[in-house]
């Protein structure tokens, strides 16, 4: 099996390295864009067995992307285990 991922500049590790400030307003729409991620993940099945700065990639035009090797798909099983 072969992961590919898109070419990104930086990631969020990246940017907490910097030490650069963010106004409350960038700071608000990284955390909205992760958010939604991490819903969409959830609501296709997806688990997500952790989740690092590193694992937040910026694309070119602002969106983010959630990259990490610990992606796996939930069996209908394991689902409701965690419902229960």
């Amino acid at each position: 099996m072969y992961l590919v991922y898109e070419l990104v500049e930086h990631t969020l590790q990246d940017l907490v390295r910097s030490q650069h400030s963010l106004e409350v307003k960038e700071l608000g729409a990284i955390v909205k864009q992760i958010l939604e991620g991490l819903i969409y993940l959830e609501v296709n099945g997806i688990g997500l067995l952790d989740l690092e700065c590193a694992d937040i990639r910026f694309r070119p035009n602002g969106c983010l992307q959630i990259g990490s090797f610990n992606l796996r798909a939930w069996t209908e099983d394991q689902i409701k285990l965690r419902t229960s």
